[in-house]
């Protein structure tokens, strides 16, 4: 019995298999796709931009939490009128996500999302071709499937 993801289970509890043979997949081979190197490429730039810019609001967010938390007379200073700085760093903290969300959907639509396609154009070429191996190499020959038809017609 496999994964739905091609790996081997380590135990099947419903039943034993006297077969030793893999199962046949139908779908793309998910294993292939992450062992590929473009698969390797494509996380690898999604893990440049993801990490460094989480950390950085990480750091900005705590940053707030703390200037809060202990320097409660810096952020009630009064800038204008009744906005203070604690106002204006909490409002800049929804800009700041706001940003950071445009700035990642540009990022995937440019680097991310045409490496996907071409990966996903790729699995469904390669899964194609399994299939019409596996379904060609168990067809009739066509003197064996003209005669079978002639007995349907008879």
């Amino acid at each position: 019995m496999t994964h739905w993801s091609g790996r081997t289970t380590s135990a099947s509890f419903d039943r034993i298999h006297s077969s030793t043979e893999k199962e046949v997949q139908d779908g793309p081979d998910f294993v292939h796709i992450q062992r590929s190197p473009e698969f390797t490429e494509l996380r690898s730039g999604l893990r440049r931009f993801v990490f460094p810019v989480t950390l950085l609001f990480f750091g900005w967010y705590i940053g707030f939490v703390v200037l809060a938390a202990y320097f409660g007379e810096f952020m009630s200073h009064r800038l204008i009128g009744f906005v203070n700085v604690g106002l204006v760093l909490g409002v800049l903290q929804f800009a700041s996500t706001l940003l950071i969300t445009l700035w990642y959907r540009r990022f995937a639509k440019r680097r991310i999302d045409p490496k996907t396609a071409a990966l996903r154009a790729s699995a469904r070429q390669q899964s194609a071709l399994r299939s019409h191996a596996r379904h060609s190499s168990t067809r009739r020959s066509p003197a064996r499937h003209s005669s079978v038809l002639r007995e349907v017609d008879q």
